[in-house]
């Protein structure tokens, strides 16, 4: 009886523990299973936010670069800003320069007008001393009938007073200046007067000087405001072809060149604001009369230039003995 008791305990106590170790077990590979399980969790979570972090770096660095971009932007607009605000000042000046040159054109034109009326009441109404107007250029045309006396070389008496005319008109514009211009027509010089004046370029620079000349030993007209221009047959009126023509193609031209102040000025040109300058090689203006300025010296004669034509007159030979002054 006692040794069946002692088995009945030692079943039951070999049962418990059993169940207790499979309990145990079993609480262990519970455990174990949940730690790895965590552990995949947190892995996971730290790989989460390595990819957030990175993510995040990017998204850091485009903000940086619009930023920047931004900034950039900025600085081009206030750039142009201030570029618009220089061209509104330069298209203002330029407004302000453009009404100065209307006003000096319209006082450049009354001069003009005035000077041309003058000069038309001081040739008066005579036909063969007609008086024309270009570009704020004078012109009086003096016929070689008018201008010398039949035969001659030297001043008519009426040649004289159209000069005396224009060292009155000279007088009250101090300022302008004075080019006598010798024309002929094509015929060859004559052979009486061929050795004084072997061509047609002696004989216009003659009449030319001849003029130039009385106003400075007649009307005291300063030389550096006179000039004498040879120009023979080179600028005809008219065909040479009949008598008539011939006739108008001998002549002076006294050409009364403007001032420099009634010049019209050039209007600035717009640029850009901050644009570079442009350097240039063009030459700077001049007098319009100092192309061809030719001043007669104390001596009485006068250097004469041959205006647009590539032939130079030839020098002039020492005169005869005995001057033949003969019409040609």
């Amino acid at each position: 009886m006692a040794i069946h008791s002692n088995r009945q305990k030692f079943v039951i106590l070999s049962f418990v523990l059993g169940i207790a170790t499979i309990t145990s077990v079993s609480t262990a590979i519970y455990f174990h299973h949940r730690m790895t399980f965590r552990e995949k969790q947190l892995q996971q979570t730290q790989d989460d936010l390595a990819q957030q972090q990175d993510a995040n770096r990017q998204s850091e660095d485009r903000i940086a670069a619009l930023e920047l971009n931004i900034k950039n932007r900025s600085s081009e607009m206030e750039k142009k800003v201030g570029e618009v605000q220089q061209l509104s000042l330069n298209l203002a000046e330029s407004k302000v320069q453009m009404q100065q040159l209307n006003e000096e054109k319209d006082k450049i034109a009354d001069s003009l007008n005035k000077l041309k009326d003058e000069l038309q009441k001081q040739s008066g109404t005579n036909k063969d001393v007609p008086v024309g107007e270009a570009e704020g250029v004078l012109t009086i045309r003096v016929a070689e009938k008018i201008i010398s006396e039949p035969g001659k070389i030297g001043l008519s008496d009426q040649g004289k007073q159209v000069l005396d005319k224009i060292c009155l008109l000279m007088k009250k514009y101090p300022e302008r200046k004075v080019r006598i211009e010798g024309h002929t027509d094509n015929s060859p010089v004559s052979a009486k007067m061929r050795d004084e004046y072997p061509t047609n370029w002696e004989l216009s620079s003659m009449r030319a000087t001849a003029a130039v000349r009385y106003l400075q030993d007649h009307c005291n007209v300063e030389s550096s405001r006179l000039q004498a221009l040879a120009l023979a047959d080179s600028k005809p009126l008219a065909p040479n072809d009949t008598e008539e023509n011939r006739a108008k193609n001998r002549r002076l031209e006294i050409v009364l060149l403007p001032a420099l102040n009634e010049i019209p000025k050039k209007a600035p040109a717009q640029k850009s604001a901050g644009a570079p300058e442009k350097k240039t090689d063009a030459a700077p203006e001049t007098d319009p009369g100092s192309v061809m300025q030719a001043t007669p010296s104390t001596g009485g004669t006068a250097d004469v230039i041959a205006g647009e034509n590539p032939v130079e007159p030839p020098a002039k030979p020492a005169p005869a003995s005995k001057k033949k002054s003969k019409k040609k």
